[in-house]
């Protein structure tokens, strides 16, 4: 299995590089009113609407920060129906 590694919170984790779409430069996000601070906002995505999750936020509580090696890494999500979803994690 080849795996996606990347740090959050002072740990290592991987993603299976199967369910890695894209990865990207840092996004602009349209805000989500009233979401939670780990969610960065939306972007359009191949002509999609993608939520994109900052995972910095999710595991520090610290926004990741628009730096040159800061990511976005757009995921097929699993859906409960079997089929997939394009997801977006931000990752600095």
């Amino acid at each position: 299995m080849l795996l996606l590694t990347f740090q959050a919170g002072g740990q290592t984790y991987g993603l299976d590089v199967r369910n890695v779409i894209q990865v990207a430069p840092y996004p602009t996000c349209t805000p989500l009113p009233h979401a939670p601070a780990y969610i960065a906002g939306l972007i359009t995505w191949r002509g999609c609407t993608v939520p994109v999750i900052d995972i910095s936020a999710l595991l520090e509580g610290t926004p990741s920060r628009p730096l040159l090696s800061t990511r976005l890494l757009v995921i097929n999500h699993p859906q409960p129906d079997g089929s997939s979803q394009p997801l977006g994690l931000l990752l600095e």
